[in-house]
């Protein structure tokens, strides 16, 4: 099963997108980036962790299938 965008795909207008918007994906990725050391600074506020064992299983459940399924569309 494929998806009309996988079907009509073109690579130019894409290619064109990517490069006329470089600085969002710049942009992306200090933001990103901050966000990880501002998250570091505030969570080390908290004297004992999260209980996140169940989320954390589930979303590595989710990448899980997700990735296998792009697998499956990628190597068909």
């Amino acid at each position: 099963m494929s998806f009309d965008i996988e079907r009509n795909f073109s690579a130019p207008p894409a290619i064109e997108w990517t490069g006329k918007n470089f600085p969002l994906a710049v942009a992306s990725v200090i933001i990103y980036l901050m966000a990880i050391k501002i998250g570091t600074v505030y969570m080390a506020k908290f004297e004992k962790p999260f209980d996140l064992k169940y989320i954390l299983a589930a979303w590595n459940a989710f990448l899980c299938i997700f990735s296998f399924v792009g697998m499956c569309k990628t190597v068909r």
